[in-house]
Parts: C-alpha cells; structure tokens; sequence
C-alpha cells in the first residue's frame, strides 16, 4: 500500500514554499507581462487578525454552541470546531480555544466595507454573550489575501 499522489503536478496534494517559488518564477520566466498585472485579476481579500477574546474555560464551549444557534436562525453555519458564519462577501469564525480562557475569532470579506460590517455583526453577537470580554479587532491594514490558486 503506497501514498498516491492527489495532484500530479505537485505531488502530494500540497505544496512547500520553495516549490512555490519555483512555479512562480517559472510563470515570470513565461510572460513579459509584471507580477502586478498578472495579479490584478485575482480576487483580494481583506481579513483580521487572529483575535481573542476572553471568556472563562467552564463557558466558551457552551457560548460557541450557543452562538451556532444564533446565527443559524440567520446564516449558513459550518459548525465544525465553531462557527464559520457565511455571508453572500466572506465570513467570520468564533471558535472555542483548547488551551486558553479565550475565543478565537477573526473575519475575512471582500471588500473593506464588508469586512467592516462582518466585523460588526460578529462582534456584537460574541460580546452579546454573558461572560463573554469586550474586545477590539485587529485588522490587517494594507494587507489582504490573495486567492486563486494561479500558481
């Protein structure tokens, strides 16, 4: 019984970063078109830092059930490990942390004003809970995250 490759081109269906490199230098060294040009079609997407929020170990895993709840009177939910809430431009996620009196939670939209509102939404039903922190975003200013799977 062996390991069988899931892509081809890659291997084993992931790929390290000096392999990264060298599909992209090899796209460059294909083209005469700038990096810049190549990726201005591709979708950008803006998101926050992985932000924690305090909350007592005996609560966060009943207060991440309980906002699955919520939100699914509203939302698409994958309840995986949390609560990844779907929205039409991106997502936010709380989830209960295994090693600390935290939430992790963080957001990601398309769109800075969509991030803002995700942002928003997700921020007022988490801090909404008893015993629950107040907390601030942090957001990733000027950066944003590349999708696609061009290279």
């Amino acid at each position: 019984m062996g390991i069988t490759p899931t892509r081809p081109d890659t291997g084993y269906g992931y790929i390290c970063q000096g392999e990264l490199l060298g599909r992209l230098l090899r796209i460059l060294s294909n083209t005469d078109q700038p990096l810049s040009l190549l990726l201005a079609g591709v979708l950008q997407y803006y998101s926050t830092a992985e932000t924690r929020v305090p909350c007592p170990d005996e609560v966060k895993f009943a207060v991440v059930e309980q906002l699955v709840k919520e939100f699914q009177r509203q939302f698409e939910v994958i309840d995986v490990d949390g609560a990844r809430v779907l929205f039409e431009d991106g997502w936010g996620l709380v989830r209960a942390s295994n090693t600390q009196p935290v939430l992790v939670a963080r957001c990601e939209a398309r769109t800075p004003e969509g991030l803002q509102r995700i942002c928003n939404l997700m921020k007022k039903a988490i801090t909404g809970q008893p015993q629950v922190g107040d907390f601030e975003w942090e957001y990733l200013a000027g950066r944003c995250r590349q999708a696609g799977g061009i290279l």
